[in-house]
């Protein structure tokens, strides 16, 4: 038999007057609960359509709201009706199953609609098939009454008995640290005028454990009073755990982070924006606390000399995801530059899109340092072995030389001594014995010397004795002695001295005569035969000046600095080009700077040869 013949008048009448006094509503609401009625009768025939109408909005969810908690306690009538009339029982149970599926069907595409229209996020983390995890209901305001529907298992009466048929006796089961917050958010949303309600606690299960529990409810309201409320419970304790458990892991991570105090950056190339996190800033010199930041500020920190490079890196990570380094300079606030290292990758969203470059840096700027004081230190070991080193072959070309300084002058003398001893020599030839016998024994006795007198510079031994003498005096008297030589290799020799006044300076007379005889000796050694060999003094207000020029090969500018260290000839690059020690401009840079003054090499104006020029403290009066 159709089901529509077994709602007679009269059962119609009791249907929609139980209807009525259980949702409390007003008449002008019969006619909406009888259309409603007529279209479950005439799903139950075939004859109509009760599937639910779309939701995409907010206005849309409040209306299948209504025709919601509408089927909810139309099925609970039915059921009410079906233990008290069994003549029309088995009608009324073919009816109310017919309204139970479409309570289902109304609850999934309510629950759909209000994640669309209220842009919920799915935080749920579902368990195993079957499990119940969730569960809806309706609430009826004025009589505070619950009606709990499984949609996992068919509608259940343990969900009443564990969970109360009334909102008062649900709240018991919330835990009391949460119960009066869980209640006062409720009575605030309604009273707002809120059209979501949500909020999460614990709620106790049958065994006595507590469950984290997501509570959503649509409000539905009639002339601005709430009049039923459609909610859905969903346990979240596995999102719980899991996110206990993220939280532990990113703690754990921080603690890591800022022992080894690296810091972290993280790029979102869609909302435009870099997030630097607390020890990053601290690194930066910056409040040492989270900050986020405008897309365009990224590497605002970064050293302006390694800005492209950096920005290029990213880039690059942003385009095709690959890891590059971040090693650069940062500029702080206060002016300071450290040193960072580290690297960076372009992160993918489940698309494939690249979104976000993630990265983590370390201040090494205690280990550049050292790697450059390491370096430097490497070069002065190098310095010093190169040095070193050529002490030592300095010394052994010393010792050489020495040799040789002493042995040619002694085997000279030892060679006349035999000739004048025998006899054989005629008045003539003896003249040139005694001459070259006097030439080697004076020669030999300015080798010692320049020996004894580098002895006790280097032993600090050497004394000055003081007095004002005129220099252009002890000029005239170092270009006398050494005309002979200077004759010998047919060089010219001159001397220009103060024409107008004296060149008096405070020193010690024999010293500086060893100075300008040695600046002599060692320009006539040097130039060739026909050359040009000139000393001129020179005053000033303070200084005295004294230049002796020549016309040899002159003296590199790589040179020009070390031919005054000991053992040392201008050119000579380790070859030996000329007789002597090679101590005769080391002593005249001492004796100089003992007396006050400076010595160093200049070039001519028409670039022949060299000029070595010494200047000297000058004294006014004698």
């Amino acid at each position: 038999m159709a089901v529509e013949g077994a709602l007679t008048s009269s059962l119609r009448e009791r249907v929609l007057a139980r209807w009525s006094a259980r949702e409390g509503g007003a008449q002008d609401r019969d006619a909406q609960r009888l259309a409603l009625l007529e279209r479950c009768v005439g799903s139950a025939d075939g004859t109509c359509d009760l599937e639910p109408a779309p939701c995409h909005d907010v206005a849309s969810a409040h209306e299948l709201a209504g025709t919601t908690a509408a089927l909810v306690h139309l099925g609970a009538v039915l059921r009410d009706l079906t233990l008290c009339d069994s003549a029309a029982g088995v009608r009324l149970q073919a009816l109310s199953s017919t309204v139970d599926r479409a309570i289902d069907a109304h609850v999934a595409a309510l629950e759909q609609g209000v994640e669309r229209a209220f842009a919920i996020p799915e935080l749920a983390v579902r368990e195993e098939a079957g499990a119940p995890d969730e569960v809806d209901y309706v609430w009826d305001v004025a009589t505070d009454a619950i009606s709990w529907v499984d949609r996992r298992r068919s509608r259940s009466v343990p969900i009443a008995k564990q969970l109360g048929t009334t909102r008062a006796s649900f709240h018991s089961h919330i835990h009391t640290d949460d119960r009066d917050r869980v209640a006062r958010t409720l009575r605030e949303s309604m009273a707002r005028a809120d059209e979501l309600f949500w909020s999460e606690y614990r709620l106790q299960r049958p065994d006595g454990t507590w469950a984290d529990v997501l509570e959503r409810a649509v409000l539905v309201r009639s002339g601005g009073r709430v009049v039923h409320a459609l909610g859905h419970l969903r346990e979240r304790t596995m999102v719980r755990r899991l996110l206990r458990e993220l939280e532990e892991a990113h703690e754990r991570l921080e603690a890591a982070n800022s022992a080894a105090q690296i810091g972290t950056i993280r790029i979102d190339r869609e909302r435009l924006v870099t997030v630097r996190d607390a020890m990053l800033n601290r690194i930066l010199g910056l409040p040492a606390e989270p900050s986020v930041h405008a897309y365009g500020e990224t590497l605002t920190w970064v050293h302006p000399g390694d800005r492209d490079r950096l920005g290029a890196e990213i880039d690059r990570a942003m385009i095709d995801g690959s890891v590059v380094p971040l090693d650069c300079r940062v500029l702080r606030k206060d002016g300071t530059t450290r040193w960072v290292r580290g690297r960076a990758r372009g992160l993918r969203t489940e698309d494939g899109t690249l979104r976000w470059l993630t990265g983590a840096v370390l201040d090494v700027t205690d280990e550049h340092e050292h790697a450059v004081e390491r370096q430097r230190l490497l070069e002065d070991a190098r310095r010093s072995r190169a040095e070193a080193e050529a002490m030592s072959r300095a010394k052994e070309e010393f010792l050489a030389l020495v040799s040789h300084e002493l042995r040619g002058p002694v085997n000279a003398m030892l060679g006349w001594l035999s000739l004048i001893r025998s006899g054989q020599l005629d008045a003539a030839q003896l003249d040139r014995a005694l001459a070259t016998l006097d030439r080697n024994a004076h020669a030999q006795s300015r080798l010692i010397e320049d020996l004894l007198d580098m002895s006790r510079v280097l032993a600090g031994k050497l004394r000055l004795e003081l007095d004002v003498i005129d220099v252009a005096s002890l000029a005239s008297e170092a270009i006398a002695s050494w005309e002979p030589a200077a004759l010998a290799k047919s060089i010219t020799l001159s001397n220009d001295g103060c024409a107008s006044e004296r060149a008096l300076v405070l020193g010690d007379a024999g010293r500086l005569q060893q100075v300008l005889s040695n600046l002599l000796g060692n320009a006539i050694k040097f130039t060739p035969r026909g050359g040009c060999v000139s000393m001129k003094v020179s005053c000033t207000s303070e200084r005295v000046r004294i230049a002796v020029r020549d016309t040899g090969p002159g003296i590199p500018e790589s040179e020009r600095e070390r031919i005054f260290e000991s053992f040392r000839q201008s050119g000579s690059q380790g070859a030996r080009r000329e007789s002597g020690l090679g101590l005769g401009l080391a002593l005249v840079k001492t004796l100089v700077e003992l007396h006050g003054g400076t010595v160093r090499v200049e070039t001519p104006d028409d670039g022949r040869g060299s000029v070595l020029v010494v200047e000297l403290p000058r004294r006014d009066q004698p």
